[in-house]
């Protein structure tokens, strides 16, 4: 079975890095991608995919992307299961970052400028 990812987006927000109790630090991000297809005179579509990286990953991410910033990522969907204060239980999807880079996006409009 394959569960792969690959997304292209603008980071919604600045990242936020959280350190776990036994040390290890976890980073999660908003990205913002667009739907490459949409109804004649229909206002394009985006969505808000939420994204995690742990490790070296995650201080990467909060060291060094910001809001607005375009990346590419590659990964997998994963699933955390929990109960919340009501005891309901509830499931949470994210993109499982296994690497992330500037998107060439970025690039070019550096050198437009």
């Amino acid at each position: 079975m394959i569960n792969r990812v690959i997304l292209q987006g603008r980071l919604s927000g600045d990242p936020e890095l959280k350190q776990t109790l036994t040390g290890d630090f976890v980073c999660t991000i908003f990205l913002v991608t667009h739907r490459n297809f949409s109804k004649k005179n229909e206002e394009a579509k985006v969505d808000v995919v939420k994204c995690e990286a742990w490790g070296d990953t995650a201080v990467f991410i909060s060291r060094y992307l910001k809001k607005g910033t375009m990346v590419d990522i590659e990964g997998g969907i994963r699933c955390k299961k929990w109960t919340d204060e009501q005891d309901k239980t509830r499931v949470d999807q994210f993109v499982y970052i296994d690497s992330i880079r500037y998107s060439a996006t970025n690039q070019r409009k550096q050198e437009e400028s």
